[in-house]
């Protein structure tokens, strides 16, 4: 197994690391969905105010690509549509029913057909520039880094313990795409990463910035002129298996609540 050393770099003194406890939230009662969090699309809405959606329900979809679909993350009732200057969609807000439904997607098919369809191809980033992938290009490769050095990052050892079905589905779906590349902590023996197949495994030790992938891929596999790579964070890769193995666009996860400002900063679930 490849080993990547950095020697150059700092990791970031910061107080308000979450502690590997899982703490309770109230989920809310109306979800706000927003255009504008996924940079670079034009939106053209697919629901009008009233409409009944399920978990994986087509919101929006890009101008420039109409089978990229961005898709509801709960079941429930269209209750606004909020626009700004020139009718720009805003967000899409649904008052979420007590119990998510879910639109139940054939998994037999095309990876890719299916990804666009459930709304889980916005997961995908597209190096360079780090927008969603183009659903007309074909990366080189596609690169995941297992862990973050960033201060106060999650620990995805701890977020996604127990996930190791769900992670290598996701990446042998996506494995049917590109070669697909994944960056190890040098020491760590988590099994939802060490064993995962069908990717290539590679180790990376160094202070910050070695979490990040975009260092790892340039040490790995330098993107040259005319070629491009795609990237998925490791939750988001849990989100795919899950589509893979159930046929549900599920985006629960757990979430890191952090900071010096944080109480009793934990992990959440939503």
């Amino acid at each position: 197994m490849q080993t990547i050393k950095l020697k150059r770099g700092l990791d970031i003194p910061f107080e308000g690391a979450a502690a590997l406890t899982l703490g309770s939230v109230r989920r809310p009662e109306v979800f706000h969905i927003v255009p504008d969090h996924f940079a670079g699309i034009t939106p053209k809405l697919d629901v009008k105010v009233g409409d009944q959606v399920k978990a994986g329900s087509p919101l929006f979809h890009d101008k420039a690509f109409e089978e990229l679909l961005f898709t509801s993350p709960v079941s429930g009732k269209v209750v606004d549509i909020v626009r700004g200057e020139r009718r720009k969609v805003m967000s899409i807000d649904i008052q979420a029913d007590a119990k998510i439904a879910y639109e139940k997607f054939d998994t037999a098919g095309d990876v890719k057909s299916l990804l666009l369809k459930s709304g889980l191809w916005a997961l995908l980033k597209q190096r360079p520039y780090d927008c969603i992938a183009l659903p007309n290009k074909t990366p080189r490769a596609i690169f995941i880094s297992s862990f973050d050095t960033a201060p106060v990052a999650p620990d995805y050892e701890f977020v996604l313990k127990g996930q190791l079905p769900v992670l290598q589905a996701g990446i042998s779906a996506l494995a049917k795409l590109a070669p697909v590349f994944v960056g190890l902590k040098v020491g760590s023996k988590a099994p939802e990463f060490r064993e995962l197949k069908d990717c290539t495994l590679y180790e990376v030790a160094g202070p910050h910035p070695a979490g990040n992938v975009g260092v790892q891929i340039h040490h790995i596999s330098p993107v040259q002129k005319g070629e491009i790579v795609w990237t998925v964070s490791p939750v988001m890769l849990a989100a795919i298996g899950k589509l893979f193995n159930t046929g549900k666009y599920d985006v629960r996860r757990k979430i890191a609540v952090t900071g010096p400002k944080a109480i009793n900063p934990a992990y959440v679930e939503g």
